[in-house]
C-alpha cells in the first residue's frame, strides 16, 4: 500500500489547509444560518397574525348579523309587536357554529355561552315599551363588547398596514355603533311619541334620540373619510371597486335617516313611526350589505398579505440553499488547494525531510556518491 502520510512543515501546511477549510465554512454558514432562523421565526409571527386575523373577520360576519338581529327584535318589543323569534334563532345557529371553529382560539365561548342564555330568555318574554329598551339594551352591550373581544383577541384591532386599518375600523367599530345609535334613536322617538306631548319624560327622550342621531352622523363620516383614504394607498385592484357603491349607499340611507339639519333638542319624535322603522330598515340592510362586502375586502388583504409572506419565505430559502452550495464550493476549492499531497515514496524509503540548512535528510550514500 502506498503510504501518502506528509510530515514535516507540509503536515502541518496541510492539516492547517483543512482547519482554515473548515473555519471558512463555519464563517459563511453560522451567520446565514441565524439571519434564516430569525427571519423564518419572524415571517412565522406574521403568517400566524394574519391567521389570527382571519378568524376574527370570520366571526364577525355572523355576530354583526346577530347584532342587528337582536335590534330589530328591541324595536318590534318597545313598539309593542311582535318579536320574530325565528330570526333570532337562526341568527344565533349561526354564531354558534362559527364559535365551535374558532370560539377557543379567540377566547370568545364563555362571553358567547352567557350572551346566548340571556338573549333566548329575553326573546321568551314579554318585556314591552321602555322596560324592553331597557332590557335589550343589556344584550346589545354585550353583543358590542363580544365584537369588541373578538376584534381584541383576534388582532384586527391591531392591523399595522393602512389600508387594512381603515376597513377593519368600519367593520369592526363604525358598523355595529351605526346600528346601535339608528336603531336606539327609532325606539326612543316611538317612546317620545307615546308620552304626553311636552312631558318632560318625551323632552328626553327625543333629546337622546337627537344625539344618537348626531353620533350616526359622526361614524358615517369616519367610514366615509377612513375608507377613501384606504382607497388612495392600497395595492389592491378590487377594494375601491369592491365598496364604493355599498358605501355611497350606506351615507345616502343614513342621509335620509338622519338629515345633517337634525340637531341636538330637535323634535325627533315628531316623525311619524313608519318613516322611522322604514329608516331604520334602510339603513340596517345597507349597513349589512356593507359589512358582508368589507369583510370579503379585508380577508382577500389579509390572504395577498400572506402570500407575500410566503413569496418571501420561499425567497429567503432559495437564497440560502444558493449560499450554502457556494460555501461548500469555496471551501472545497481552498481545501484541495491547501491540502495536496505529496508524491508516494517508494515502499520501504525512508520519509525525506529537509533540514534546517535545507540538505535533504535521509539521503544516505547515494547523495554522498553523487
Amino acid at each position: 500500500m502506498v503510504d501518502r502520510t506528509v510530515s514535516g512543515p507540509r503536515g502541518v501546511h496541510t492539516r492547517l489547509g483543512r482547519w482554515a477549510a473548515v473555519g471558512t465554512i463555519l464563517l459563511l454558514l453560522v451567520p446565514l444560518g441565524l439571519s434564516l432562523t430569525t427571519l423564518w421565526q419572524s415571517t412565522g409571527s406574521d403568517l400566524t397574525f394574519d391567521a389570527r386575523e382571519r378568524d376574527g373577520v370570520r366571526y364577525l360576519r355572523p355576530l354583526v348579523r346577530l347584532l342587528s338581529t337582536t335590534l330589530d327584535a328591541q324595536n318590534a318589543a318597545v313598539a309593542g309587536t311582535a318579536v320574530d323569534a325565528d330570526a333570532v334563532r337562526a341568527a344565533l345557529k349561526d354564531v354558534d357554529g362559527v364559535d365551535d371553529r374558532v370560539g377557543a382560539t379567540l377566547g370568545t365561548t364563555v362571553r358567547w355561552t352567557d350572551l346566548k342564555a340571556r338573549l333566548d330568555t329575553l326573546t321568551a318574554g314579554n318585556a314591552r315599551g321602555r322596560a324592553a329598551l331597557r332590557a335589550y339594551s343589556v344584550v346589545v352591550d354585550l353583543e358590542v363588547a363580544l365584537i369588541a373581544r373578538v376584534g381584541d383577541s383576534s388582532n384586527l384591532i391591531l392591523d399595522p398596514e393602512l389600508d387594512a386599518y381603515y376597513v377593519m375600523d368600519a367593520t369592526l367599530l363604525r358598523i355595529p355603533a351605526i346600528l346601535v345609535d339608528s336603531a336606539h334613536a327609532t325606539g326612543l322617538a316611538a317612546l317620545a311619541r307615546s308620552e304626553a306631548a311636552g312631558s318632560d319624560q318625551s323632552d328626553a327622550d327625543q333629546l337622546a334620540a337627537a344625539v344618537a342621531l348626531t353620533k350616526v352622523r359622526s361614524d358615517i363620516t369616519a367610514v366615509d373619510d377612513g375608507l377613501r383614504k384606504s382607497f388612495g394607498i392600497t395595492q389592491s385592484r378590487t377594494l375601491g371597486a369592491g365598496l364604493l357603491s355599498d358605501l355611497d349607499k350606506l351615507r345616502d340611507a343614513v342621509t335620509d335617516f338622519a338629515p345633517p339639519s337634525t340637531e341636538v333638542g330637535a323634535a325627533t319624535g315628531q316623525r311619524p313611526g313608519a318613516d322611522l322603522l322604514r329608516g331604520w330598515g334602510t339603513v340596517r340592510d345597507a349597513a349589512l350589505a356593507f359589512e358582508a362586502s368589507a369583510l370579503t375586502e379585508l380577508d382577500a388583504l389579509l390572504v395577498a398579505r400572506s402570500d407575500r409572506i410566503e413569496g418571501q419565505r420561499r425567497f429567503v430559502v432559495w437564497v440560502s440553499a444558493v449560499g450554502l452550495l457556494l460555501a461548500l464550493g469555496l471551501a472545497g476549492v481552498w481545501a484541495w488547494t491547501t491540502t495536496r499531497v505529496a508524491p508516494a515514496r517508494a515502499p520501504g524509503a525512508p520519509a525525506r525531510e529537509l533540514s534546517s540548512d535545507g540538505d535533504l535528510i535521509g539521503a544516505g550514500a547515494a547523495g554522498n556518491d553523487r
